[in-house]
């Protein structure tokens, strides 16, 4: 899916597809396929750029991936709001540490280590796609 498919589905169907996408990072980890998964996370920037795009900045349509049963999907959630649900993220990337679960626990335990330095980072990031 490029960009211009993203920008004809509404806002639900992109969550939809973003969860599509983070389920199917998680079977590429399980069965180790790195091209695999880094053409994933790409298709997924790609929804994450096209909800911040919408008005209101539409990423908050991903806050419940927060709760997913899926590993993978709340870490790409977590991901994807860093920068506009600190708290909420900080709850979701503790949950996922405590796991063990690797790669998202190790993922998650390297965010939260330097948070407030990612936070930061994430929000120059953010403000280099306006």
């Amino acid at each position: 899916m490029n960009s211009e498919k993203n920008t004809k589905l509404d806002t639900s169907e992109l969550v939809a597809k973003f969860l599509e996408l983070a389920l199917a990072q998680h079977e590429a980890v399980e069965t180790f396929q790195t091209a695999r998964y880094n053409r994933l996370y790409d298709r997924i920037e790609l929804i994450k750029r096209e909800l911040k795009a919408r008005e209101g900045d539409q990423r908050m349509a991903l806050l419940p991936l927060l709760e997913a049963p899926n590993i993978q999907v709340r870490f790409m959630a977590a991901y994807a709001l860093l920068t506009i649900a600190p708290e909420q993220v900080r709850k979701t990337l503790i949950g996922i540490r405590e796991t063990g679960q690797l790669p998202q626990s190790a993922d998650a335990s390297y965010t939260l280590d330097n948070f407030e330095e990612s936070i930061e980072k994430f929000k120059r990031f953010d403000a280099k796609d306006n």
